[in-house]
């Protein structure tokens, strides 16, 4: 009989101890919403667009009416310890969406499951390392009809990872973010699409526990690690616990990218990438990965993944910019014109689109071998009457110096960089000499040359011309004309590196000007013609 009381003692004693640490272990807090209509209370803080009311109501807490700002959440909000679950019942009746974010206010990184009722009503989530909006990864699921309750869980796993449950079936059943690690508050709230939307829905039977955080988080700390190269440490020493977690992937990214180590900021997002193939913030963080390290070709496919993932004016914008570094201006042309079908009253679009066309005239003026206007150097006017002027050998025919002074034709004269208000293969002189009447003009350029090469020099002139190249003259024309492309072709020897050109317009009355393009034979493109050495 003693032994049977030792037993019953024993026992007793198990259950005290074992109930005791439960009781440590998960704090629970419940609320049924039983009580009078009217505010929530009960420690809820409540959060509301200015058109929507969140209150009790037939015990139960009512979020409806019209919304008045653009994805604004309405609802109830609670301050947590450690977070270990929250589960509760919900309805929403019909355009709103119902929401359930859990965050961490040291970091700002948040965890969010959202549905919908009118369409797709299927669950998503949004998994945010660091508050920043970020794309929804469907999950599959289905929000019942409108009106009808059902119940959702949402709980943290011992590895730290989280758990989403509907109706006891797992949606997701390991999910990782290393910048959410100690959860502090819980939001379940509802919100429109938009400004003007009318909707309703229901929460009841919240039920939210606390926990100590699991033993992998116990060198948690209050704030990130300041020093750069011991926080990526962190962050790989964590990744090799959890080397699914995409935030995780994205932190260490961004860390690597902060240390100029793109090639490894690289690696991370494109294994993120892989871990969600659909996701276009991780398209679009890879693309602008890829333009830092300088590979624009590869940026370009990722930022088109990304738009194929998801159609937003931000990424066609990026891609458009993406397509005029690759040098690429008609598909970055076509781009800033869906934009502006997108938003037809921006200015900045149609600013935007000029500066593409205007770099799209540059680059063809460049592809048919035209030097451009703004690649020129001017000095004159030098006197030209009764055409003396052609003959005349006045100072830059001896020398090109491009900080001398000269005496002009009405004062003193010096080389200046042409400019006549435009950026295309007409040099107007009318424009930028003063007096432009029985006048000469002198321009000069360099230009580089990969190696020594046979050319064509073809040019324009209004009026009468000589061309010097590498101090040699190689053409005189003395002629009253119009400005027309190619009315002289002059076969011509390039050198390798630099080479210099210097030409002189004679000018009697009227218009002035000068077109000069290099090509090869038959007008074709000297492709290896540049600005720059080689």
């Amino acid at each position: 009989m003693r032994r049977f009381f030792n037993i019953i003692l024993f026992l007793s004693i198990m259950v005290i101890l074992l109930s005791t640490q439960l009781s440590i272990a998960e704090e629970i807090f419940t609320d049924d919403f039983n009580r009078a209509d009217g505010e929530v209370g009960n420690g809820w803080e409540v959060v509301k667009d200015e058109g929507v009311e969140v209150r009790i109501q037939n015990n139960e807490v009512l979020i409806g009416g019209t919304q008045q700002k653009g994805w604004f959440g309405s609802g109830i909000r609670r301050k947590v310890k450690n977070f270990r679950s929250v589960k509760f019942n919900f309805r929403a009746d019909d355009v709103f969406r119902f929401i359930v974010r859990v965050t961490d206010s040291r970091t700002k990184a948040y965890l969010h499951f959202i549905t919908r009722v009118r369409s797709n009503r299927q669950f998503n989530y949004i998994n945010s390392p660091d508050g920043r909006w970020v794309d929804e990864i469907p999950i599959g699921g289905e929000n019942p009809a409108d009106g009808t309750y059902t119940t959702i869980e949402l709980l943290r796993n011992p590895d730290g990872t989280f758990q989403f449950r509907h109706e006891e079936q797992i949606l997701v059943e390991r999910l990782g973010n290393y910048n959410l690690q100690a959860v502090d508050t819980v939001f379940i709230y509802a919100c429109g699409g938009s400004r003007e939307e009318t909707g309703s829905a229901h929460i009841d039977n919240v039920r939210i526990g606390d926990a100590p955080l699991p033993d992998w988080l116990s060198e948690h700390k209050e704030t990130p690690t300041p020093n750069l190269k011991a926080r990526i440490a962190e962050y790989e020493k964590a990744l090799e616990k959890n080397p699914d977690d995409v935030p995780l992937r994205q932190l260490l990214a961004e860390a690597y990218r902060e240390a100029g180590e793109l090639d490894k900021a690289v690696l991370h997002l494109d294994k993120a990438v892989e871990l969600h193939p659909m996701s276009f913030t991780l398209h679009r963080d890879l693309a602008n990965a890829y333009r830092d390290a300088g590979q624009i070709e590869m940026a370009i496919i990722e930022m088109e993944a990304a738009i194929i993932a998801e159609s937003q004016l931000e990424l066609h914008e990026q891609l458009a910019k993406l397509y005029m570094l690759d040098n690429r201006p008609i598909r970055a042309i076509a781009e800033q014109l869906r934009i502006i079908d997108w938003q037809p009253d921006r200015l900045e679009h149609r600013l935007t689109l000029r500066d593409y066309y205007r770099q799209l005239a540059e680059k063809v003026t460049e592809e048919i071998g035209f030097i451009r206007d703004t690649r020129w150097w001017t000095i004159g006017p030098f006197d030209n009457t009764d055409g003396a002027g052609f003959d005349a050998v006045y100072p830059p025919e001896n020398e090109v110096d491009l900080k001398a002074t000269y005496k002009g034709k009405a004062e003193d004269v010096k080389w200046r960089k042409h400019d006549d208000g435009t950026a295309d293969e007409l040099l107007d002189f009318t424009k930028t000499m003063q007096p432009n009447k029985n006048a000469v003009v002198y321009v000069s350029t360099h230009f580089y040359a990969s190696d020594e090469q046979e050319a064509q020099l073809r040019l324009g002139s209004n009026d009468g011309v000589k061309v010097w190249l590498n101090g040699a003259l190689i053409w005189s024309n003395d002629v009253i004309r119009d400005v027309k492309a190619d009315d002289d072709i002059v076969s011509v020897n390039l050198l390798s590196g630099k080479n210099q050109l210097l030409v002189k317009v004679m000018q009697v009355s009227g218009g002035w000007g000068l077109m000069l393009r290099m090509t090869a034979a038959e007008g074709k493109p000297l492709k290896w013609i540049s600005d720059e050495p080689y």
